[in-house]
């Protein structure tokens, strides 16, 4: 009977172990569609415009975070947490990304207006074919080619 016990105490514990690591790492569906990189090719905000099909400017999507990477190195990278949920996408806590010093949480929007975002947190509304996407708030559109 004692041995039974710690049987089903060890298996108890190694199925919690299990399930506490998933929700911990993610099954990597959070991004569901928009899940990869995008090639950032134009913007669109108000009366002006950028085209930026020969730039390298990317946003990767995986799990529940979002990295903002100029691929030529000029502009900082940042990172954020983001919510999708059906065709609204969320942004928001924006961090500097550092791997080597820790990265640091964004105080004000200035590194963010070379992605296009002048807030801190922003919604848009996701408008996406197969392999284009357009994210479009009160402020801004920023058109995607799938990478």
């Amino acid at each position: 009977m004692k041995i039974r016990n710690i049987q089903i105490a060890l298996l108890s514990l190694v199925a919690l172990l299990c399930l506490s690591a998933c929700t911990l790492e993610g099954d990597g569906t959070e991004a569901g569609d928009l899940a990869g990189m995008w090639h950032c090719v134009y913007i669109e905000k108000g009366a002006q415009s950028a085209e930026l099909r020969d730039k390298k400017v990317y946003w990767s999507f995986q799990g529940k975070l979002l990295l903002l990477e100029d691929k030529t190195g000029n502009h900082s990278r940042i990172l954020y947490h983001f919510n999708k949920n059906g065709n609204t996408l969320e942004l928001k806590e924006p961090y500097r990304y550092d791997r080597e010093n820790g990265d640091e949480l964004l105080t004000e929007p200035s590194l963010l207006a070379f992605y296009g975002i002048d807030d801190m947190a922003v919604t848009f509304t996701i408008q996406q074919s197969e392999n284009t996407m357009a994210l479009v708030s009160d402020k801004v559109t920023l058109h995607f080619k799938k990478f």
